[in-house]
């Protein structure tokens, strides 16, 4: 079975007038169908494609309200559009003025919080019990709600963790929707391709790129919540109405597009480094697109909606193109290493001369057998504890592993990098994308990842080669 859009099927959604005024000049026959309170419904034509388009108000509770009234008003449309401008991740390789398809929609609030084990039921690890309830008392205003500027690293963790990601509802959102207790909306992906492939030749000044979105009721103006925003959802764009509209066109098992372009960058709030005139100019570039298409002609897919099943959210989904930033890209090819048997004192030399924080540690063949970081180096100075016992009938018992307790011995007293090395070390290949990398540095607390094919290094990965490639991006804009 086949589409061919009239009038009363498609629906053309936007927060507000100001994001599809260039759209909306270029229409013929647009007149106002109707209004209420917060939004305003019209009917337009252009291309010879006939639709109803409604501007909603900004916010979720506004995008479900305004489209549902144009539902009830115009009747139930075969597909739905939502179209904005929006704030791009830099780490996806989007631009200002570049445009996004969302694969996924989240809100990100839904869930039930999770805590790190060491802390549930007493706040924010790291600070004293007296500040826990009460915000983070001794910061600055600026930063008390908006990430974790100004705090030593050992509780960065502690306030991110208690923000995202957040464990699934023990329930659906929407039956049968398996992925909604996380606040996930999948959109279809062959429908998603499809619109993809009719922008991009329209896309002489811009690119196009396919990938996760968030919908969010505050606007990320830190680092600290950027970085956690990339770490739980790997999202390229984020916007305050995206889910809702996904939310209410899956209710009515109604096809759903979400179309926007990037008018600024995620996280430092400078609005001098804004460009919306460009986002707006190029979001109606790629709507005319779209209605370019032959007759809005595509092949049903609204009747097997139901029985699609959706990959597991992880950070492998995010799917952005030929935009999409690798490890090959950012890594330093010139790799500085050391052999198991190297001094430590000239390990440390070493580290301290080339300022680097972590070099790897190769055998004779050059095979990748360990790292070094200067954590470990620190290590040495560690005063050893010694395990608590018990007595029992005249017996000593540890409490506490003697393994653990020599290899901390072991490191304490190394004079040699093997002895002080972190053996098996985590890698990534030259093809991970960079939200994966940038991942495994904020959960797992790396500064240091090494890259290797087949057993051999072909590169290194610091937390400096992030914030760099992040810098340019944002410096680009």
């Amino acid at each position: 079975m086949n589409w061919n859009i009239t009038q009363n099927d498609l629906l053309i959604a936007a927060a507000t007038k100001l994001e599809l005024q260039p759209f909306m000049e270029r229409c013929s026959m647009l007149s106002r169908r109707g209004s209420w309170p917060g939004s305003v419904i019209y009917t337009g034509e252009l291309n010879n494609v006939r639709f109803n388009l409604v501007i909603t108000g900004v916010g979720v509770i506004n995008a479900a309200h305004g489209i549902t009234r144009a539902i009830i008003e115009a009747g139930r449309p075969s597909i739905i559009v939502q179209a904005g401008i929006g704030g791009a991740f830099g780490y996806s390789g989007l631009s200002l003025g570049d445009i996004a398809l969302a694969e996924r929609e989240t809100y990100i609030h839904t869930g039930v919080e999770r805590l790190p084990r060491e802390s549930k039921n007493t706040g924010v690890e790291g600070l004293p019990r007296e500040n826990q309830n009460t915000g983070v008392e001794g910061l600055p205003r600026e930063n008390q709600n908006t990430g974790v500027e100004g705090l030593p690293q050992e509780n960065q963790k502690g306030i991110c963790g208690h923000l995202f990601p957040h464990d699934p509802l023990p329930f659906n959102i929407m039956d049968p929707k398996p992925e909604t207790p996380g606040g996930h909306f999948f959109m279809d992906a062959d429908l998603c391709r499809k619109i993809h492939g009719i922008i991009t030749p329209e896309s002489h000044e811009f690119k196009v790129i396919r990938g996760n979105f968030i919908t969010v009721s505050t606007i990320t103006a830190s680092a600290g919540r950027t970085a956690a925003l990339i770490d739980a959802f790997s999202p390229c764009m984020e916007s305050m109405e995206g889910a809702a509209a996904a939310h209410l066109a899956s209710l009515y098992d109604i096809p759903f597009i979400e179309v926007r372009a990037v008018s600024n960058m995620a996280g430092i709030r400078e609005k001098s480094k804004w460009n919306i005139p460009l986002a707006v100019k190029n979001l109606s570039v790629a709507l005319i697109a779209m209605l370019k298409c032959p007759a809005w002609t595509f092949e049903t897919i609204a009747n097997n909606r139901g029985d699609k099943t959706h990959p597991p959210v992880s950070h492998n989904n995010l799917n952005l193109g030929v935009a999409m930033i690798t490890a090959q890209d950012i890594m330093e090819v010139n790799v500085i290493t050391v052999k198991p048997d190297t001094e430590i004192t000239d390990a440390i030399e070493i580290l301290l001369k080339n300022h680097i924080n972590g070099v790897p540690v190769v055998d004779n063949d050059g095979t990748l057998v360990g790292i070094l970081c200067q954590s470990d180096l620190v290590f040495q100075q560690k005063t050893l504890s010694l395990p608590p016992i018990l007595t029992f009938l005249d017996g000593i018992f540890p409490l506490s592993s003697s393994r653990q307790l020599k290899e901390e011995m072991e490191k304490i007293a190394a004079t040699t990098v093997e002895k002080a090395m972190v053996k098996k070390p985590v890698t990534v290949t030259p093809d991970t994308p960079l939200s994966k990398i940038a991942a495994l540095m904020v959960e797992k607390h790396f500064h240091t990842i090494p890259v290797v094919e087949n057993g051999a290094i072909k590169g290194i990965i610091g937390k400096e080669d992030i914030l760099k490639t992040l810098m340019k991006d944002q410096s680009d804009a």
